[in-house]
């Protein structure tokens, strides 16, 4: 991975690309999985590509030992319905994994012996969120028992100081949210997104070693990946149009909104442009995600 050259075909996010390395995903997936492993090649990635078709495509999954697939999803916004995500992208996995043998395994009479699969989400936005718990598919504890089907996720909230014995269990975890801690911080006190993300590069360059080898590779095209992922500019604009709203007279009430409301169309119309997630632009905008698949 580090003598290449990342794609730029598909926007990548930065967790995908980062442990788009087999020697960083190994150590993650020991530190989520309890497992022991020290070879890399003991990792297969196996994750979802975006195509032209389909905009579907998942940020890390791989193959352990032959036995274990896993999926890993790391998360900027709360989500209550990443099992069901999950849910989908298993779906399109055991077809991309099996290829042209699927159809023979369905209609075949021998048994199949299908991998142990464990999802898992790594959450690290801004609002407050629980340490870890459990996500589940069926979230009815009146059909729980009844279910036949069931999936469920681990969730860790990664910033910090939560879950400190999983960054312990894996250094290139650390570093990732050392690097993303930064960025995020320097945006709170007033800094554009490249002085943001500059600050955090030359940190993590001195201080951190895992991030050190990657950022000393993918330094431009990480810079486009932040502007993307952690343009909170925007976020911060909206929160203080809506303050600024309320502060005003009556009488110059209306006019204001419609003005702020085109404002916020237009910041609505860059986050698309930037290919965020829809479930983000709704949390910033507070606008719902079918009108803003409407402007999609």
């Amino acid at each position: 991975m580090e003598g290449e050259v990342l794609s730029n075909k598909y926007k990548d996010t930065f967790f995908r690309a980062y442990f788009s390395d087999k020697t960083r995903l190994l150590s993650l997936c020991n530190a989520l999985t309890g497992e022991d492993g020290t070879d890399p090649e003991e990792i297969e990635i196996n994750t979802i590509e975006e195509t032209f078709f389909s905009k579907l495509k998942n940020d890390i999954s791989c193959m352990y030992r032959g036995r274990l697939l896993i999926l890993i999803e790391q998360q900027s916004t709360l989500n209550p319905n990443m099992p069901f995500r999950f849910f989908v992208y298993l779906g399109k996995l055991i077809e991309k994994i099996f290829g042209n043998e699927l159809h023979k395994m369905l209609h075949g009479t021998t048994r199949i012996n299908f991998p142990k699969v464990e999802f898992y989400v790594l959450y690290n936005g801004m609002k407050k969120a629980p340490e870890s718990e459990i996500m589940d598919l069926v979230n009815d504890e009146s059909l729980n028992e009844e279910s036949y089907l069931q999936l469920r996720a681990k969730f860790f909230n990664i910033n910090s100081p939560n879950n400190r014995e999983l960054m312990k269990k894996s250094l290139p975890l650390d570093d990732y949210c050392v690097m993303v801690e930064r960025v995020k911080n320097n945006l709170k006190v007033g800094m554009d997104v490249k002085s943001a993300f500059y600050e955090a590069y030359k940190f993590c360059m001195t201080n951190r070693t895992w991030m050190n080898d990657f950022l000393k590779v993918h330094e431009w095209e990480l810079m486009e990946m932040i502007s993307t992922e952690y343009d909170e500019e925007l976020a911060l604009s909206l929160a203080r149009e809506e303050g600024q709203i309320e502060g005003r007279r009556e009488g110059r009430r209306e006019g204001q909104i419609e003005g702020r409301l085109e404002g916020k169309l237009e910041m609505i119309k860059k986050m698309l442009e930037k290919n965020l997630p829809i479930e983000t632009i709704a949390e910033l905008s507070d606008w719902s995600e079918e009108d803003i698949l409407k402007i999609h």
